[in-house]
């Protein structure tokens, strides 16, 4: 059988390398959660400026799986941190609940 999962991709960055190199960077991080045998159906990611900030770089992501949604939305000065700070806080919840769920 064939598994089959939902992107949705909403990126507000200027440089077109920027953009392809998150989405890459997002693939990346799906395919890790797959080895560690997390099913994923759907992934969506928004990264928008939030204007008049410091941190002005916000990244929100929702991730269907494993019969839960997971849902968290960090902010950065940088792009990369902005997603990896809200995807690895996703990854640790779900290995939390799989810990319980086993009984550990």
């Amino acid at each position: 059988m064939q598994e089959k999962i939902g992107l949705y991709f909403q990126l507000e960055i200027e440089d077109p390398r920027a953009s392809l190199s998150l989405v890459k960077l997002a693939l990346d991080r799906l395919s890790q959660l797959k080895k560690g045998d997390m099913q994923v159906e759907y992934f969506e990611l928004r990264l928008h400026r939030i204007a008049g900030r410091q941190k002005d770089k916000q990244a929100y992501i929702k991730l269907d799986g494993e019969g839960h949604t997971y849902i968290d939305l960090d902010t950065s000065s940088r792009w990369d941190d902005a997603f990896m700070n809200a995807f690895d806080r996703i990854r640790d919840r779900f290995r939390s609940e799989e810990t319980m769920a086993a009984g550990g």
